[in-house]
């Protein structure tokens, strides 16, 4: 049907509320970007930009870019600021953290000199957002703060509920329960001022997870259930899924696993019906923990790997946390230890670089794991630091601070009944205006249709000939629109790649260079920069060359090879950055092929593989050390056995044929062979614990001249034996800092050789130096000493050096060796 002007008028009258108003806004500024220019064309592009982030957000970069480049040509510090800021907020949204973090601080120097407070309000907040998305929680903090001091200044109470909001969140995850809740409260009196129903479902969901960490389960439910009410009144999608998440992680802490099924199954209808991942990380966690309730573990485990690569993506450090130990206790339950150890300990490592509220809970899954390790000391250390940690978090309940802030709770819970109540007066006072408005708009609406009607009629003679044309068109129109369609599917598809190699090549902590089949560098990611600490700037143009950047002086062959043979090579190079730090750099260099099977580009991937290197070396070492530790087992202290089995079996066989005299001689090297063989397996049993780490260093006062005696009362009858003298020169007042039975240890080690190595009639010596604040303590003897060739083969178990005594006494080598180690 062809309708006329006025028709069309009408029509369009009728339909103009419901047609999209972001749309309507996107259409009309491109409208008027066509046309204008100057100040004004660069106040449509940050405006377009600013529009574009969440649905275009490439197509946002390049408009904000475009802004900035005007603005600088004009020289106009707002509008650059303004485009800086615009930029920021898209690599923001990619979550290009640090890339955004540098439109920022541009965009806030500018806004800072000219001292515009209330744009700077807005740039802390997003720098604390993006703080706190890279793990760095104090920064994060310091910038809201700065944030929430200028909102007070300027009285802007919509604006500090926001920030409040954001504090909340940084202190919730550092674990400062008592200033997370009270920034909670403090941002709900201001919301209620400006009734922002979005800001005040974010309140009730953090506080709701606040009373959750505090095993306050009654308020928990109830705090929840108001953030998932109001969710559900603004219909905001992202507030909902959070929302029942929640409720979900609720139902889960009391063991009530059905309800929290009946709610994930929600939030999975959701996901499914609206197409979205929003807040999708969280989901699939919680539908991991229903799994591993219910003890399907390879679900379980399915899910979680799924919320591992989600939280990843957007840096979310303490879910990564919360998927790691659920991980690591699945693992466990299966008898998979190594695989529990390994997942923990990237726990353990994003625990130590940022403080997070769950790192009670790493303790605890530490302490389970040494339990069944059979490590119950280390079990016993891991639990203690649990419950220290638990007990600094949980305390906040006891406090008459927090007993304020639940009579604060009451207190809002009131007010909050009563604000309900002027609200459904508000309804119903609006119910009556809406059904004024609606009867007005049904006599509109009927006169409008009469008009039409009489229209219609009139045009009813053209009615055949409308609907030939009509259908035409249609049938182009069809033809043209799914041509269209499949465009824009290939297009998004596109796009979605490019996003994710985008996120992939900015993310990661490898070099990435691509080179043209003349080695010229075309591309440099930013990890480039963070290994080497250049960035492609800095290299001259007639520099950027994949050899000229290489540090490799084979570099030229290996491209060449690579373009010759169209496979990759890889190779090691030992390389210096910027700050001086040497790595040892893992290369591979990869052709990329066309349809015609020839080099269009090349990939060169750099991996820092010297922690690599050094764990080789130190394993080289561990099996020298086993190796040796295994040969003394295997022979020293098999021989004193032999030794002394034999001799009991002469013993035993010949004892009625033998003297006095030769069974005195026999007992003694019994006693002599048997005390050798207790000294070693002393010293073997404490040079393991001090390679397990299992020896504790406890310095006392200890009085040198005591410690010399009693070495000597234990060697009395040997050194009797030999004629040697034993002299003590040591101060008897003489007083040191140190470890007793590590310093009893090498005493006896110390003075046990020098009796082993001197002649009858020697002389064996204690004398004691001060050196400052250190006390130079010497066991001299008049020994036959060692030859200088032999002297580096001492404290190596790989070499251990051992000669036989002045009358033939025998060692292994190892009792220097523990000294060396203590």
């Amino acid at each position: 049907m062809k309708f006329g002007k006025l028709q069309y008028i009408i029509i369009c009258f009728l339909l103009f509320p419901f047609i999209s108003f972001t749309q309507v806004k996107t259409d009309s500024l491109e409208n008027l970007l066509e046309k204008a220019s100057g100040i004004n064309r660069i106040n449509l592009l940050n405006e377009l930009s600013v529009l574009y982030i969440e649905t275009l957000p490439q197509k946002s970069i390049e408009y904000g870019d475009e802004a900035l480049n005007m603005a600088k040509d004009i020289k106009n510090d707002i509008l650059i600021a303004n485009s800086f800021e615009s930029i920021g907020d898209a690599k923001l949204f990619l979550n290009e953290l640090d890339t955004a973090k540098y439109f920022y601080s541009k965009s806030f120097d500018i806004y800072n000199k000219l001292d515009k407070k209330e744009a700077l309000i807005a740039l802390y907040h997003k720098q604390g957002e993006v703080y706190k998305r890279k793990g760095e929680i104090d920064n994060a903090t310091e910038a809201l703060e700065y944030s929430l001091g200028i909102c007070e200044d300027l009285d802007l109470d919509g604006k500090k509920a926001c920030v409040l909001i954001k504090l909340a969140e940084i202190y919730y995850l550092q674990g400062n329960l008592t200033k997370a809740i009270i920034s909670s409260f403090d941002a709900l009196d201001f919301v209620d001022m400006i009734n922002d129903k979005y800001t005040l479902s974010e309140i009730y969901s953090n506080l709701g997870n606040i009373y959750l960490t505090l095993e306050d389960y009654e308020r928990t439910y109830e705090f929840h259930m108001i953030a998932l009410n109001i969710a559900n009144e603004i219909d905001n999608l992202e507030r909902v899924i959070i929302a029942y998440n929640n409720i979900v992680k609720f139902y889960l802490n009391v063991n009530l696993i059905d309800s929290a099924e009946n709610y994930i199954n929600e939030v999975i209808r959701i996901h499914d019906e609206k197409n979205t991942k929003i807040r999708y990380e969280i989901t699939l966690h919680n539908i991991a923990l229903i799994h591993k309730y219910k003890k399907e573990y390879n679900k379980a485990l399915e899910y979680l790997d799924l919320s591992v690569k989600e939280c990843t993506k957007i840096n979310d450090l303490y879910l990564c946390v919360e998927n790691y130990i659920v991980l690591s206790k699945i693992y466990l339950i299966r008898g998979n230890i190594k695989s529990a150890e390994e997942i923990l300990n990237k726990g353990f490592l994003v625990i130590n670089n940022y403080t997070l509220i769950n790192e009670y809970k790493i303790y605890l899954q530490f302490s389970e794991l040494n339990e069944k390790k059979g490590l119950f000391q280390e079990a016993l250390n891991y639990h203690q630091k649990y419950v220290l940690e638990r007990d600094s978090i949980l305390n906040s309940r006891k406090t008459n601070t927090v007993a304020k802030i639940k009579t604060t709770s009451e207190i809002h819970r009131q007010k909050n009944t009563i604000l309900s109540l002027l609200d459904e007066k508000k309804s119903q006072i609006q119910e009556i205006n809406t059904y004024k408005l609606f009867r007005n708009i049904a006599i509109t609406g009927v006169t409008i249709i009469l008009i039409l009607v009489v229209l219609l009629l009139l045009n009813i003679r053209k009615k055949k000939i409308a609907n030939k044309i009509l259908k035409k068109q249609n049938k182009e129109i069809i033809k043209q629109n799914y041509e269209i369609e499949e465009q824009a599917q290939y297009l998004t598809k596109l796009i979605q790649e490019h996003e994710k190699l985008s996120i992939a090549a900015s993310k990661t902590d490898n070099a990435i260079i691509i080179a043209n089949t003349k080695g010229d560098v075309e591309w440099i990611n930013e990890g480039f920069t963070r290994l080497y600490g250049f960035t492609v700037e800095e290299f001259p143009d007639e520099d950027r060359t994949y050899v000229k950047i290489s540090a490799n002086p084979l570099a030229k062959e290996i491209f060449e090879r690579a373009i010759a043979e169209k496979k990759s090579q890889t190779y090691e190079s030992d390389v210096i950055s910027k700050t001086g730090k040497k790595y040892r750099i893992q290369t591979t260099l990869t052709p990329i092929l066309n349809d015609k099977n020839e080099v269009i580009k090349l990939i060169a991937i750099d991996s820092d593989v010297s922690r690599l290197k050094e764990v080789e070396t130190e394993l080289q070492k561990l099996l020298i050390t086993k190796d040796k530790f295994f040969s003394i087992i295997a022979h020293d202290l098999k021989n004193p056995f032999n030794s002394l089995i034999g001799l009991a079996q002469l013993l035993v066989r010949g004892y009625d044929r033998m003297s006095t005299e030769k069974i005195k001689h026999f007992i003694n090297n019994l006693y002599q062979i048997s005390k050798n063989g207790y000294e070693l397996l002393v010293n073997l049993l404490e040079w393991a614990r001090s390679q397990m780490g299992s020896i504790s260093y406890e310095p006392t006062a200890i009085n040198m001249y005591s410690i010399t005696e009693e070495t000597y009362s234990l060697y009395s009858a040997k050194a009797s034996q030999k004629e040697i003298m034993l002299t003590n020169n040591v101060d008897k007042d003489s007083i040191v800092f140190a470890d007793q039975n590590m310093l009893k240890t090498i005493f006896r080690n110390l003075v046990s050789n020098a009796l082993k190595f001197t002649d009858r009639g020697g002389v064996i010596e204690v004398t004691e130096k001060d050196i400052g604040k250190l006390k130079e303590i010497s066991i001299r003897d008049t020994g036959i000493g060692i030859h200088p060739e032999d002297i580096n083969k001492l404290f190596k178990l790989d070499e251990a050096y051992t000669s036989e005594g002045t009358e033939d006494e025998t060692g292994t080598g190892l009792g220097l060796i523990l000294c060396k180690e203590f």
